[in-house]
């Protein structure tokens, strides 16, 4: 039994044709097997509801990763962190942790966030460029400044390349995965360990994390868990941001008019292009919503998609417009377990639009990219442009 709340949703041929998002309704039935997948996907509506729903709890890895993943070293480091914890765990780790990504810490790099940005984009060599390198060297060395490790020893992109492979643990198919996760999750314990040691009584990202009130391996986990989460998203975002102001010239020109402000853009940025493709929760027990009896262990899942196109929420949601009222989509997670690197993730999306506006780089586009499997981190795999 597979039961949906999908309301009414007809998007314009030419516009649903040209995006992959299709894929996410029409797998549904190959994401959720085991536990009944309550298929959520309408409305703004129906978002506030499932955001005031009782009962909810975070999905463990032996839930997200369909049975496959229930031990080893991947599955203990789930234990330790955030993600797959709830309750009274939950909010132990995240007042422990919470406070190394306040607002302030982050603002206070903000200008040399933008410093990095402009560096990059002026770096890139003329002719066909990947903007895929670009966002991963934005990512790779905003984290560095801010985490407090760009001249460790201990960093390079080798290590990125083993955290995109624990990555994988937020993706449906991490059980096709348990070999390589495992991996990954040993190789970055180690690395963090030695990041965070040569961080300790510094104030920085790391630093601050390092003098957490918590077991050693407790503040590796968190630090292992912010590299990871961070590092995928950020580039995804990235990436999301670059395709859309190139899909429509008169959108990159805008920016660099500055007709809108940077945090306008990436706000709708978000919403045209979400980098998450769902958001979901496990009944922890069994209640009634409306006409659906739910029970202990079902999974309900909001469609970030779908509510970013809602009719009634949005004026013209077909229509790019950085101008319009927002609301508070599902991107960076809701309630306990919203993401404590919101200040952080949109500090390094709006410097990069900044960044834009100064170079005012000649990109255009030279084809439509192909685009991951919205299963995990939604974003191009490759973004080819002519740099002139």
């Amino acid at each position: 039994m597979k039961t949906g709340l999908l309301e009414t949703f007809d998007p314009p041929a030419d516009e649903w044709d040209a995006n992959p998002w299709p894929f996410v309704a029409a797998n549904t039935a190959e994401w959720y097997e085991g536990p009944l997948g309550i298929l959520f996907v309408s409305s703004n509506r129906r978002w506030e509801e499932f955001r005031a729903l009782k009962h909810l709890r975070a999905a463990a890895i032996e839930e997200t990763s369909l049975g496959a993943i229930t031990s080893g070293p991947a599955w203990e480091w789930s234990q330790q962190v955030t993600s797959w914890s709830d309750g009274p765990r939950h909010a132990e780790l995240r007042g422990l942790f919470a406070p190394a990504f306040s607002a302030s810490a982050v603002n206070r790099l903000r200008p040399r966030l933008v410093d990095i940005c402009v560096e990059a984009i002026e770096q890139l060599p003329s002719g066909p460029i990947d903007l895929a390198e670009l966002a991963n060297n934005i990512a790779y060395r905003a984290f560095g400044v801010v985490a407090g490790i760009t001249n460790s020893a201990h960093i390079d992109m080798s290590v990125i390349d083993t955290a995109t492979d624990l990555a994988n643990l937020w993706g449906w198919h991490s059980g096709r995965m348990v070999d390589v996760i495992n991996r990954a999750a040993v190789d970055l314990r180690a690395v963090v360990d030695l990041l965070l040691r040569e961080q300790e009584g510094l104030d920085t990202l790391y630093g601050r994390i390092a003098a957490a009130d918590a077991e050693w391996d407790v503040r590796v986990a968190a630090g292992m868990q912010t590299l990871v989460a961070g590092w995928e998203t950020t580039v995804a975002s990235i990436l999301g941001i670059c395709h859309t102001l190139l899909d429509d010239p008169s959108r990159l020109r805008n920016v660099v008019e500055a007709a809108w402000s940077p945090a306008a853009v990436v706000e709708e940025c978000l919403r045209w292009k979400p980098p998450a493709a769902a958001m979901m929760r496990i009944a922890s027990e069994s209640f009634q919503w409306e006409e659906l009896s739910i029970e202990a262990g079902h999974m309900l899942v909001a469609y970030t998609f779908f509510i970013a196109r809602d009719c009634d929420a949005y004026d013209d949601p077909w229509v790019f417009n950085p101008a319009r009222r927002q609301i508070d989509l599902p991107v960076w997670g809701f309630g306990a377990h919203r993401c404590m690197g919101v200040a952080l993730a949109t500090a390094e999306l709006e410097s990069l639009v900044e960044a834009i506006r100064v170079t005012n780089p000649a990109w255009a586009l030279v084809e439509q990219p192909r685009w991951t499997d919205p299963k995990r981190a939604y974003r191009p795999i490759e973004l080819i442009v002519e740099n002139g």
